[in-house]
């Protein structure tokens, strides 16, 4: 099993810090499969659907988190209608399990959706479309 070096991406590079100690923590995963592991069982759902019908509901995720959660600036962002994000999000929680802020999931997801998202890069990239 492969295991990952502590942070190497980026070398000499002006990081965020945040970057920075989450690449630290993926790396005490391990191994690929470990990542992909927590990854699927955080965002399953969530990425068949979106391998079936492309990536808008994924790349909403990602803005709406980025946001902190925020709609008014997810909106802004995305070029949407409020009711519209509403709906996505809607259709994301239920591909989730319910809503991200009940049960303490919102960290566990953002966490996953950042590994997804290809940081660190040894983690699988789906394609995301705005």
């Amino acid at each position: 099993m492969e295991s990952f070096p502590e942070s190497t991406l980026d070398q000499g590079r002006v990081r965020d810090a945040s970057d920075h100690a989450l690449e630290r923590l993926a790396a005490k995963f391990g191994h690929r499969e470990d990542l992909d592991h927590f990854i699927t069982e955080q965002l399953g759902n969530l990425l068949q659907y979106e391998d079936q019908r492309g990536n808008v509901r994924l790349a909403t995720l990602l803005v709406w988190l980025d946001a902190g959660c925020n709609t008014t600036n997810a909106v802004h962002q995305l070029y949407l209608e409020r009711q519209t994000l509403h709906k996505r999000l809607a259709r994301i929680f239920a591909l989730l399990g319910g809503d991200l802020h009940e049960g303490g999931r919102l960290l566990r997801v953002h966490l996953a959706r950042w590994l997804a998202m290809g940081r660190p890069q040894h983690v699988r990239t789906p394609r995301v479309g705005t």
